[in-house]
């Protein structure tokens, strides 16, 4: 499985590429960004049967929102892009917005591992707003995983998360160029890689 944020695709007139992007017995699930840049996609074996749930939209990032029912997993993929006086987005809308969506993540079922750019300094716990992200995972007993640097100037900005309770991340390895690869303990022939 390979999950990817800044995937750049276009709603429409990207399906050949796709296609030609996508190996014989796998799929490909995407969301694009409806403007240029940013996007979530999921690159998965079709045996896997993984389908999109369907999700609300969010101002402040990205979200691809995937279920297996015959691997009991819910595969969550998302992208944050840095505030700017451009989009406009604040760290606090997006605290907010992402309390909303974890509370709901919590009435799911399945083994839950939820990945991607957060473009939040978590190297960084005396940012109160990292504090206040970190708290807000605490509260619904959310682990995160990563915890070596994955950008180039060596702060972690790529997480993965999982519910305490479902014990589902076995390790977490981060590559050069920052390719991060949690192998997931209860399912050791599944490896997700986000970049």
């Amino acid at each position: 499985m390979l999950a990817l944020t800044e995937t750049w695709l276009q709603k429409d007139g990207d399906d050949v590429l796709i296609s030609e992007l996508t190996p014989p017995d796998y799929d490909f699930l995407h969301v694009p960004r409806e403007t240029r840049g940013g996007g979530v996609g999921f690159l998965f074996r079709n045996s896997l049967k993984f389908c999109s749930a369907s999700v609300p939209l969010y101002s402040s990032f990205e979200l691809l929102e995937v279920y297996s029912r015959s691997a009991n997993l819910r595969v969550v993929i998302i992208y944050r892009p840095p505030p700017s006086t451009v989009n406009k987005l604040s760290l606090s809308l997006f605290l907010e917005e992402f309390a909303t969506y974890i509370h709901y993540l919590n009435t799911v079922p399945g083994d839950l591992i939820m990945l991607g750019d957060f473009n939040l300094h978590l190297d960084c716990p005396e940012n109160a707003d990292v504090d206040k992200f970190i708290t807000l995972l605490n509260l619904v007993d959310l682990a995160q995983h990563v915890t070596l640097p994955t950008h180039d100037l060596g702060h972690i900005l790529d997480l993965v998360i999982s519910r305490c309770s479902d014990n589902v991340v076995h390790t977490v390895s981060v590559t050069n160029p920052f390719i991060v690869s949690p192998e997931l303990s209860s399912r050791r022939d599944l490896v997700i890689t986000t970049c």
